[in-house]
């Protein structure tokens, strides 16, 4: 079965499910770009898919290439993983780009 992403709640009593890995900031798998008025969230979405394809794109967008590297070397522990985010379902998140990059098989 394809991983999905699961929306983090802060109310009382939720949990994770099992299976499942929170890839929200400051945790190591968090977005280094962080929201910001001038980026809609698509456009957030889509510089860090082209930071995790090419290292090189980070530089253009001043990102830390260490972070990206660090991601890439390691996404394949993210494999049959649900991924967690406080993005709602339905709109832009990386976790989506972690899910995809993670299991390019399913």
């Amino acid at each position: 079965m394809k991983p999905i992403r699961i929306q983090r709640k802060r109310t009382k009593g939720w949990k994770m499910p099992e299976n499942t890995v929170s890839v929200t900031r400051p945790g190591k798998w968090g977005n280094p770009l962080k929201a910001d008025p001038k980026f809609m969230p698509n456009t957030v979405v889509k510089i860090f898919r082209e930071c995790m394809m090419d290292l090189t794109n980070c530089d253009k967008y001043g990102l830390p290439v260490d972070k990206f590297r660090y991601m890439r070397d390691r996404i394949f522990d993210l494999r049959g993983k649900n991924l967690a985010c406080f993005c709602p379902i339905g709109s832009p998140c990386h976790a989506d780009v972690l899910i995809e990059l993670s299991n390019p098989y399913n």
